[in-house]
């Protein structure tokens, strides 16, 4: 099943491959730079696979160079004087990425720009001549008030209360309208929060998350793990009723009752399906 959007890949092939520069990233990447590793074998690795290409994959921006470059572009940047020279593809490609995800506080240095440029000094504007004080002109003569109209002028008042009237009515409904209308969006906004909470699962750390079957994990390359992981390629039926742990992405779900869900995990090309059950499953 293809995947909607086009950071995903355009065909079923180059979705293959961006699942495959997205594991890199995670477990390559993240966890070299984490150990205080030098950025050049990645960038190296990098520049012999863009020297032809404008991106990882296909003709435009996708995940993968979504997820490689925000992972590399910190490093790189420190010791961007010293690899630009020796890796332009990649430097080339890096600084693609952050134009094109309008990362504008990230100015990456261009060749050329290291020298520091001095500003001109604006000359000073010559301070003007003072102007010659205007005479006052003569104050304008008051004319004589005219006769007052009295019964017009009662007429007036009255018209004007009735209005002033009318505006006090019209504003109470207008302010009793918008108490309404903010009511029932306070209520809808409860409720939605009640049918999330009812159907969220158990939020996970990178502490407590493998003593959990399912839950809400961030993933983020932060601590190593005893575990063995299988390959879904290596899933064959001669592993029936062993237990294997798989490091996969959920490509589809589908919830049947309050304690049971199908997943549809994929890895690179390969998929398999998982089932979940317990009061742990999430809607």
């Amino acid at each position: 099943q293809m995947a909607d959007g086009s950071l995903m890949g355009s065909t079923f092939i180059e979705e293959g491959l961006v699942d495959s520069w997205l594991e890199w990233a995670s477990l390559e990447i993240d966890h070299h730079l984490l150990d205080g590793g030098s950025p050049e074998p990645l960038c190296d690795i990098l520049n012999k696979h863009l020297q032809s290409r404008t991106f990882l994959v296909g003709q435009r921006l996708t995940l993968a160079d979504i997820s490689v470059s925000c992972s590399l572009r910190e490093t790189v940047e420190k010791q961007m004087p010293g690899i630009r020279d020796e890796f332009p593809h990649t430097i080339r490609w890096l600084m693609t990425c952050v134009h094109q995800l309008g990362l504008a506080e990230v100015k990456m240095p261009m060749a050329g720009t290291s020298k520091s440029s001095t500003a001109v000094p604006k000359k000073e504007a010559a301070p003007k001549k003072e102007a010659a004080p205007k005479k006052e002109a003569a104050p304008p003569k008051q004319s004589a008030p005219a006769p007052a109209a009295a019964p017009a002028q009662s007429v007036e008042g009255q018209g004007e209360a009735e209005s002033s009237k009318k505006d006090v009515k019209k504003k109470a409904k207008e302010d009793a309208k918008k108490a309404k209308e903010e009511e029932r969006r306070r209520r809808e906004e409860e409720e939605k929060r009640a049918r999330d909470a009812k159907f969220k699962g158990p939020d996970l750390t990178q502490d407590d998350f493998q003593n959990h079957t399912f839950g809400n994990l961030f993933i983020q390359s932060a601590c190593k793990v005893t575990r063995t992981w299988t390959s879904v390629s290596e899933l064959t039926p001669s592993l029936k009723s062993q237990a294997v742990w798989i490091r996969a992405r959920v490509q589809n779900s589908r919830k049947q009752g309050n304690k049971l869900c199908f997943l549809a995990l994929r890895q690179e090309l390969c998929t398999v399906q998982a089932v979940v059950v317990g009061p742990e499953a999430a809607g």
